[in-house]
């Protein structure tokens, strides 16, 4: 009995000596080694394809000076090009072809790249919180071509210009193809100027906001449009500038086919073709436009609204600036301050008479510091000042109200 109980004890405090020094142990075995972002430092004679097919995510890619050939991304890299150095993508000349191709990825990154000279400069499809800055995007038939899901995707400051080549008889060439996207994508910051047929072209895209960009030079700067009454909705436009840059036979503002539940808002148009803000219900590619917002827009030198159709009563036209040509450069129907159907109207007296639409609006001189050199900035003497109306979707004003157009006094 006796003797049980002391080969207890004996066994209870061999145990207890080996459970401490396997927690000694254990204190000294080194936790996992995270992987360390990697930069790699790359040159136009190397196969660069081969070494992204290879790397792991959170690789960075500085390319060097120089051409290279197209190349496909997966999840977690980031391709830059070097400081003070031109790196060129260029060559995808096929059928859909891109100079850079990211597909169902994420947490991708394209910085400071020249991309030209292909088909589609950059296409993204599935691709979630990503980065495409401060490129120069060129010389493409579409700058970029973005489809499918995009949530937290960023286009912005980047030099998205002169995409002329041609893509099809349907598409001819453009800055930006939205194409049913959704999730959620910024575009902001970009100068989008002379695009062959379109700026920025919406086809059944939803959560886009488009936010203090300059579009010019393209036959439309944006269109929106849909198939099958599909959706095309919450969108943003805001806080724009587009202006009339010679560079097509004629330049018009935005063309709304499809844009429910959606704002455009805060932008500057100044002296574009037929209309600053076109809109319609009818006719291929239009679907739901219900719930539309078009507030506070400055929209001076040409016709500010062309409407066709018959519009719900929950769109909103108002706390806008319309004011037509008065000069011998007008631009087509430039004297005219806004269309519905076939019925013209030449002052805001006449539209609020026959529409429910601009109540509050206004149509002065608009006084912008330098509309030469396309700054449509507001002089303090501007009687857009304090003629807005505070739109609920976190648009920041200074003063009793927001300003119309692109920019807030300060």
């Amino acid at each position: 009995m006796h003797r049980s109980r002391a080969i207890r004890a004996a066994r209870c405090a061999f145990i207890a000596v080996t459970a401490a020094l396997v927690s000694a142990l254990l204190a000294f075995v080194p936790a996992p080694i995270a992987h360390a972002a990697t930069t790699i430092d790359v040159y136009p004679s190397q196969n660069v394809q081969a070494r992204i097919d290879g790397a792991p995510s959170g690789t960075t890619f500085i390319l060097h000076g120089g051409t290279y050939r197209p190349l496909k991304l997966h999840s977690g890299i980031a391709l830059r090009g070097a400081r003070g150095e031109r790196a060129v993508v260029k060559g995808a000349t096929g059928d859909w072809d891109a100079g850079i191709w990211i597909k169902d990825a994420s947490n991708v990154t394209v910085r400071n790249l020249v991309i030209r000279g292909n088909t589609l400069g950059v296409f993204m499809r599935n691709v979630r919180h990503s980065v495409i800055e401060d490129n120069v995007i060129t010389d493409n038939a579409y700058g970029l071509e973005i489809h499918a899901r995009t949530t937290g995707t960023v286009v912005r400051d980047n030099q998205i210009r002169q995409n002329d080549r041609y893509l099809d008889a349907g598409r001819r060439a453009g800055g930006i193809n939205l194409f049913n996207t959704y999730g959620g994508i910024r575009i902001s910051g970009n100068r989008i100027i002379g695009n062959d047929s379109v700026g920025v072209e919406y086809y059944g895209a939803d959560e886009v906001t488009l936010r203090g960009n300059v579009i010019a030079g393209s036959d439309d700067a944006i269109e929106t449009g849909t198939e099958d009454g599909g959706a095309c909705r919450h969108n943003r436009i805001v806080r724009n500038v587009f202006y009339h840059a010679h560079q097509r036979p004629e330049e018009r503002g935005i063309w709304l086919r499809c844009f429910s539940r959606s704002v455009v808002a805060n932008n500057t148009f100044y002296g574009l073709d037929k209309h600053a803000i076109g809109i319609t219900t009818s006719g291929p590619f239009s679907g739901p436009i219900g719930h539309l917002r078009i507030l506070n827009n400055a929209m001076v030198h040409g016709r500010a609204l062309w409407m066709s159709g018959r519009l719900p009563s929950s769109v909103t036209i108002d706390y806008n600036e319309a004011q037509p040509c008065g000069s011998s450069s007008c631009p087509d129907f430039g004297r005219v301050l806004a269309t519905r159907g076939s019925s013209n109207y030449l002052t805001l007296r006449e539209l609020r008479r026959a529409t429910p639409y601009m109540d509050h609006g206004v149509s002065v001189a608009p006084r912008f510091v330098d509309v030469r050199h396309h700054d449509f900035h507001l002089q303090s003497t501007s009687r857009l000042i304090d003629r807005g109306t505070s739109l609920g979707i976190g648009v920041s004003f200074d003063g009793a109200a927001p300003d119309l157009g692109r920019w807030e006094r300060r």
